[in-house]
């Protein structure tokens, strides 16, 4: 500002000097300088760039009287604090905010939160991506769990598992057995008895799995345990589940014997035409009547249709030595 300088020292006046025409015109010289050579003008417009003579000194604005608005195309700041800021193009290398909401985003490498990485290198992104990685994680834990089971399921030739892994494994092993009976032409108001036995000396605890009961007409079914076999009735035959299998069943099922006394233990009913699983079914596995030998248990159909009805009969169980 050497001008400036030179102008403010001719403008100088001593007690005494006149104002001379000369002096007149340095005068309007130095205010049109300070007017239209300065970088910021009396009006408020910059005319050149604002420099600071030191670094991280001086503030614009303070907490108190702040400016209202600023405009700008680009902006450099080392540091940003603000309960709110609009951009319309941000960047920078280290931005931290507590909440930011964005129309858009685009993230060249990644995103974390919370330190972890939420989005895959893929472009575009497909939620089946996550979909299937976390589904096969899924089947691999269910899996593994499954066959860390002791003993483990039964696993078919297709690589299934059976839905009765116990039942299905003494099949394997020749212990599962099978039984039925149909009686045609049942009368209205007759009752037919049916016997499950495991008799006492057998050595063998049974696993009834399921007692199924079909009729054509409606009928009423009892359950009884431990009757008294008064008279033997007919004996009717026992598969083993595995016909390759030469292990004989220690379990004798009757009916048309003379049965009393016995504890009721369950009672339902039968729809024409309708199966009934009166203990329970393959879709339901489990160990649903446990008899210990010397135990017995009785079912009982009356017909109730009206009419004459077919009722068929059929028990699955399994035996496994007392250990």
């Amino acid at each position: 500002m050497p001008y400036l300088d030179e102008l403010r020292q001719k403008l100088k006046l001593e007690v005494g000097d006149p104002i001379t025409e000369d002096w007149y015109d340095d005068l309007v010289a130095y205010l049109e300088k300070i007017e239209k050579g300065s970088a910021v003008d009396y009006i408020g417009y910059i005319h050149r760039d604002l420099i600071p003579d030191k670094d991280a000194l001086f503030n614009i604005g303070v907490r108190n009287f702040r400016l209202k608005q600023v405009y700008s195309v680009y902006g450099y700041f080392s540091y940003v604090k603000s309960s709110t800021i609009i951009f319309h193009n941000l960047k920078g290398d280290d931005i931290n905010a507590d909440t930011v909401k964005s129309r858009v985003g685009a993230f060249s490498e990644r995103l974390t939160v919370q330190g972890k990485v939420v989005l895959k290198d893929e472009d575009p992104i497909h939620i089946s991506s996550f979909y299937d990685y976390a589904k096969s994680q899924l089947q691999d834990a269910v899996l593994n769990a499954i066959y860390s089971w002791s003993p483990p399921p039964l696993q078919l030739d297709d690589r299934s598992l059976g839905t009765a892994p116990r039942m299905e494994d003494r099949i394997e092993q020749g212990r599962a057995f099978s039984a039925s009976k149909r009686f045609d032409s049942v009368a209205d108001g007759s009752i037919i008895q049916v016997v499950f036995s495991n008799p006492t000396g057998s050595g063998k605890v049974v696993y009834i799995v399921a007692i199924e009961i079909i009729a054509t007409g409606q009928g009423a079914i009892d359950i009884y345990r431990d009757v008294s076999i008064d008279a033997h009735g007919t004996e009717i035959p026992i598969m083993n589940l595995d016909l390759g299998s030469d292990n004989l069943p220690v379990c004798e099922i009757e009916y048309g014997g003379t049965y009393s006394d016995g504890e009721l233990a369950h009672q339902t009913v039968v729809h024409g035409g309708t199966k009934i699983n009166a203990v329970g079914s393959l879709s339901e596995v489990g160990e649903k009547v446990k008899i210990p030998e010397g135990h017995n248990i009785m079912v009982q159909f009356e017909n109730r249709a009206g009419v004459d009805v077919d009722v068929s009969i059929r028990f699955l169980w399994w035996e496994d030595p007392i250990s």
